[in-house]
């Protein structure tokens, strides 16, 4: 075998193994998918970053949960997200002042005292955060005049009360059953349900 001269080979670089945090490739994935999802205790939102991350099957719901059950996971996820708040610089209260604004705006914001729409650079920022949208439309009246229409598009005010009522647990009602004698809330009859399931199903594979 014919050796090569010194200037001749080619420098080795070092192998770097990625690091991976001791997940697997679809953990991984779930993980990324699961840091943009706002609500981490959402089935729904569990259920489409496992089939985002490859998980495919029947079952994904259930494997999504029994994912979200790993501590590991669980804190990768929740130090991810804390990575994206501090970037962006959004905090708790940053959240609820904008949804205040689309809660808590009045459309006799957006006119001035003789009724006419106020110029949008010049409205308070509380309440052009309301704003979702302007529509201008060109027209000409009977006159024959040229006229502008302009409609104003807002937020979903219902929408943004019921997530502030949420966080203010204004919403909190609690469903009993009667079971023979005993009586059990919504959530311990959804866990026992949850729970055969998995007893069905049995554990996930480990290359998951």
């Amino acid at each position: 075998m014919k050796r090569l001269k010194p200037d001749q080979q080619k420098e080795r670089k070092p192998f770097r193994k990625t690091d991976t945090g001791g997940f697997t490739a679809k953990q991984q994935a779930f993980i990324m998918a699961m840091s943009a999802s706002p609500d981490s205790d959402d089935w729904g939102n569990a259920s489409a970053a496992a089939r985002t991350a490859g998980y495919k099957c029947k079952n994904v719901g259930i494997y999504a949960c029994q994912l979200m059950k790993k501590p590991k996971i669980k804190a990768a996820i929740e130090a991810n997200r804390g990575k994206i708040m501090q970037k962006f610089e959004i905090d708790g209260e940053r959240v609820i002042q904008e949804l205040a604004a689309l809660a808590f705006v009045n459309l006799c914001d957006f006119y001035d005292d003789s009724g006419i729409l106020k110029n949008i650079i010049n409205l308070p920022r509380n309440v052009s955060a309301a704003l979702s949208g302007l529509d201008v439309q060109s027209s000409v009246d009977n006159s024959g005049l040229p006229a502008v229409t302009k409609k104003i598009r807002l937020h979903d005010k219902i929408r943004a009360l019921e997530l502030l009522g949420k966080r203010l647990k204004l919403w909190t009602e609690k469903f009993e059953y009667v079971v023979g004698a005993e009586r059990e809330s919504m959530d311990e009859r959804a866990r026992r349900t949850h729970q055969r399931k998995l007893e069905q199903l049995g554990p996930m594979d480990t290359d998951e």
